[in-house]
């Protein structure tokens, strides 16, 4: 602190104990450790407030260079012509939920992944941050082509069990054609003994 000429009469400090803040901040990332999915935080300027530890192994960086940065320069370092549909909710202040494949050249994975946006609104409905959301597909991918494979398999196995059952029941006709031929004709030889029999017996 100066007088009036400039000069330094005392000094003067202030200190806040940040203690309950470390804790807070412990607290969530301890909560969000949790969870599989990337999640992140954002301001209303798309900067990065605070996110989980599956958000910066997904994005390659770490809190101390990724919290107070643009979130695109994180998803997208070497930018690109077409448009992130996630950037353009974020823009448009929309919640979004979208399914990338890997191969988009706007996943910033490279694997195929589920992205949310959600916009926190105050009671009045204005927004006060963004919620981004990274949900891994490759598990249920591989799930579903199990299924799929499991699937077409027992189609597979139904199939030859019903081609064996036709023929099975085929087979069953044919005997049951033979079994009540075979018993007319031994109608009909006994007909044909009781007849000579008969005719023996005028004689």
């Amino acid at each position: 602190m100066v007088d009036s000429e400039g000069r330094v009469q005392r000094l003067l400090a202030i200190s806040r104990d940040i203690t309950e803040s470390h804790l807070h901040q412990q607290e969530w990332q301890d909560a969000m450790a949790f969870f599989a999915d990337g999640i992140v935080i954002l301001d209303l300027d798309n900067r990065v407030v605070r996110a989980n530890q599956p958000f910066w192994l997904l994005t390659g960086t770490s809190p101390e260079q990724g919290v107070g940065r643009d979130i695109t320069t994180i998803l997208h370092p070497q930018g690109g012509e077409e448009i992130c549909p996630c950037c353009l909710a974020r823009s448009q202040g929309e919640d979004g939920l979208f399914t990338l494949e890997g191969d988009d050249p706007v996943n910033p994975c490279g694997y195929p992944v589920e992205l949310m946006v959600r916009m926190i609104r105050d009671a009045k409905g204005q927004p006060l941050s963004v919620l981004m959301g990274f949900h891994d597909l490759r598990r249920q991918r591989q799930a579903e082509e199990e299924l799929r494979h499991h699937r077409d398999h027992l189609e597979e196995l139904v199939a030859l069990r019903t081609a064996e059952l036709v023929q099975k029941n085929n087979d069953l006709s044919q005997l049951n054609k033979q079994f009540v031929g075979r018993e007319l004709r031994m109608i009909e030889l006994k007909k044909e003994i009781a007849r000579l029999q008969r005719k023996e017996n005028d004689e």
